[in-house]
């Protein structure tokens, strides 16, 4: 549903009936809110109930403007918006992606209406299993579902930069889907060649993300999501952070050499997996190129049915 949302004022009757779908604006008054599931520095997420005959549960997620103003996050908000609206068209939607219903505001609240995952993050859940990381034959299909999510976001030009466990959500069927937009970026692949002289140094220049996960200072490509997600493929198999120190600073002089090892019954497809994805020199990173395509055909997932994963049944993961 595609509302027009900013930071000024709510949408006028003028704007509601020109919506290009013809359908009415919704507003809080069309949800029944249970409880409270999550928040942040400026935005708390609820449980919610369509009132409608569906009675879909979602997740509602309210924005408050004045602390989106104060912490300078109106590009944040409007950036995640646009991303999720192209994600959830009907030619875009993903198996593994989380899907925008609807937005909508009043004077003091912006609001997204989401899909729902029951279980929460996969950060949780992973340190819930034995040992807490998940077991070889979890960790490949994960890794799997992640990777052609990934994929998808790229053919579309989005590069997610921010992929990590804990924007891993779990559904009530224990299937899994990419989360969290708003650090993402939409690239013209089309005008990139013009954009990248105008805007690599402040693309470069610009952090963005979660330490442990991204490679301070690299442009932003699909590539910069594979080293980000060689980082998850260690941290399932593991339950720790490939780099780990008690700064950014020194987590981030780690990334730079490469400081990292392996445990002594690390999976050897999954140590070269990550060992190809793991390469400071983007240009040389397996996925640069190819893209996706070079990584499914990696050893690691050797066994994974690509054209079926959409319907493979999900691992029976303990979750509590």
């Amino acid at each position: 549903m595609d509302v027009p949302l900013s930071i000024s004022n709510p949408p006028t009757q003028d704007q509601a009936r020109k919506q290009a779908d013809g359908l009415r604006f919704k507003t809080l008054s069309d949800y029944k809110v249970a409880k409270e599931i999550g928040d942040g520095s400026f935005a708390t997420v609820y449980l919610a109930t369509e009132k409608s005959d569906r009675k879909r549960e979602v997740a509602l997620k309210v924005c408050l403007k004045k602390h989106i103003i104060k912490h300078r996050k109106i590009e944040y908000v409007q950036r995640e918006k646009q991303v999720l609206a192209l994600l959830s068209t009907a030619e875009n939607q993903h198996h593994a992606i989380v899907s925008l219903f609807a937005t909508f505001q009043d004077a003091e609240n912006l609001y997204f209406v989401l899909s729902y995952a029951q279980y929460g993050d996969l950060l949780r859940i992973m340190l819930n299993q034995e040992n807490e990381h998940f077991i070889l034959d979890h960790s490949k299909y994960y890794s799997a579902v992640l990777l052609s999510a990934l994929e998808h976001i790229h053919r579309l030009g989005i590069i997610h930069r921010d992929v990590k466990p804990e924007n891993i959500l779990m559904k009530s069927d224990k299937r899994i889907i990419l989360s969290d937009f708003g650090t993402a970026k939409m690239i013209d692949v089309e005008n990139k060649k013009k954009k990248e002289e105008n805007e690599g140094r402040r693309r470069r220049n610009s952090f963005v993300g979660t330490a442990q996960y991204v490679l301070h200072g690299e442009d932003t490509t699909p590539a910069s999501d594979f080293w980000s997600f060689g980082v998850v493929v260690y941290q399932f198999l593991t339950g720790k952070h490939v780099f780990h120190d008690e700064s950014e600073y020194l987590i981030f002089k780690r990334v730079e050499g490469l400081l990292y090892k392996f445990p002594d019954d690390f999976d050897s497809a999954a140590r070269d997996l990550v060992e190809k994805l793991l390469v400071l020199e983007p240009s040389a990173r397996l996925g640069t190129g190819e893209g996706a395509k070079s990584i499914r055909s990696h050893k690691f997932f050797d066994g994974i049915s690509w054209e079926t994963l959409a319907t493979i049944p999900p691992p029976d993961v303990k979750l509590h």
